[in-house]
Formats: structure tokens, C-alpha cells, sequence
């Protein structure tokens, strides 16, 4: 069969296009390899369902979206301030062909958030850069690159959490391209957050600020003592 947006030809049982990512969710006529006419439906059974309750969900490209960037399946927070920021900014993505979004969380944290979201070696490779820098100028050339980081995350750090949802998006279909459920696990498992980035900067915070008493108290105990 073919993508009904761009035209290219999507996998039996696929619910996404490989190509441009629009969702296959409506039924679709495919013709067989012996000239006969089917019908796909991508309307996938709960586990409820098939337990025997009364209940079909629908898993349709905006719930795996959801799933990835909370780690949730079913749904949960999506209504959250964190999740429906990621849907707007994959939308405009999707439909705008845009790589820029403002995110205030990045512009303060910087890679820590490109690493919250699970982009470890992006992340690892620009603290490297970054503290290759650094150690090369003086203290108005480090404010510079601080500065220049903060802009470059704060503006892209959407895009490249979108990137790897995509990623992840390609493997789910390949690996389980006729349950919907099952995809919707591998998103939420694949996705969501680093809680070990979140211990590490309160670590970092806590000897930051018993760094900076030590130096305070010294600087006290020096001056009472001459």
C-alpha cells in the first residue's frame, strides 16, 4: 500500500510512513500480490480487550508521542505542562519542517537537559566541547561559549529529542509492525527520562555549594585571624 500524504509505499501492517511519518490510521484497500483487494485496519485490542472486558484502543502516532516523552503507556500525563510542550514543539516539527523551538529548561541547563531526555552521547560530546573551550581563554571567552551554549540548546534541544524519537519510532515499527500495543511499550520504554542525570545535578549542587562555604569560611577565618 502507499502513504496517502506523500505517496511512498508503506509496509503491510506498518502505521506510520517510513518516509515522511504521516500516521496510516484509516482503513486502507491494498492490492495483493494475486490482484485481490484487502482492507487494513489499524485499530489494535487492549490487553483489557483480549482479557474479555469491552474495551479497543485506538494507538494512533500522537499517543505514541506521548508515550515517549512521559515513558507511559496509556496515556498518562498527557495533559502535563512537560508533555504538552514536546507534542507542540513534534508537531510544528512534523508539519513545519522546523528544527528550532525555544525551550527555557535547556537554555539554563544545557546538555543536562539534551541528557535528561536520554541523548546521552550528544550530550557527552558537547561537555567535552565544552570544557575544551573553556580551559583555551579567559574569562570573557568562557562567559562567550556559556552564553552561546545556553542559545544553542535552549533553540535545539526540542529538535533533537524529536530526532530520537523518530529513531525510536522507525525501530518500533520494525520490530512489531502489526501490534499497536506493543509499540506503544517499546516507545514508552525507549523514551521518557533519565532519573540518574537528575541525582548527578543534585549531587554537582550539593558539593557546589559545600565548595563554595569552604571557600567563604576560610575567607572568614583568615580575616579574624589577622
Amino acid at each position: 500500500m502507499f502513504c496517502g500524504k506523500c505517496g511512498s509505499q508503506v509496509a503491510d501492517g506498518a502505521a506510520f510512513c517510513g518516509n515522511c511519518g504521516a500516521a496510516v490510521t484509516a482503513s486502507t484497500n491494498a492490492t495483493t500480490a494475486g490482484g485481490s483487494s484487502g482492507s487494513t485496519n489499524f485499530t489494535q485490542q487492549s490487553p483489557s480487550a483480549a482479557s474479555g472486558t469491552n474495551t479497543a484502543t485506538s494507538v494512533d502516532e500522537e499517543t505514541l508521542q506521548v508515550a515517549y516523552i512521559t515513558g507511559k503507556v496509556g496515556g498518562m500525563n498527557r495533559y502535563s505542562k512537560a508533555c504538552q510542550h514536546y507534542l507542540g514543539a513534534f508537531r510544528k516539527f512534523t508539519s513545519a519542517g522546523s528544527k528550532v523551538n525555544w525551550h527555557w529548561a535547556a537554555f539554563f541547563l544545557s546538555v543536562y537537559t539534551v541528557a535528561y531526555r536520554k541523548n546521552f552521547l550528544i550530550a557527552f560530546v558537547g561537555y567535552i566541547v565544552y570544557v575544551i573551550f573553556t580551559l583555551v581563554g579567559g574569562q570573557a571567552f568562557q562567559f562567550f561559549v556559556f552564553l552561546l551554549y545556553a542559545l544553542v540548546f535552549g533553540m535545539f534541544s526540542d529538535y533533537l529529542c524529536y530526532r530520537r524519537y523518530r529513531e525510536k519510532l522507525a525501530a518500533a515499527q520494525q520490530s512489531f509492525p502489526n501490534n499497536l500495543v506493543q509499540q506503544e511499550q517499546f516507545m514508552a520504554n525507549a523514551g521518557g527520562v533519565s532519573k540518574g542525570v537528575v541525582v548527578f545535578l543534585v549531587i554537582m549542587t550539593l558539593l557546589a555549594v559545600i565548595g563554595v562555604a569552604a571557600i567563604v569560611g576560610t575567607s572568614m577565618m583568615g580575616y579574624y585571624y589577622y
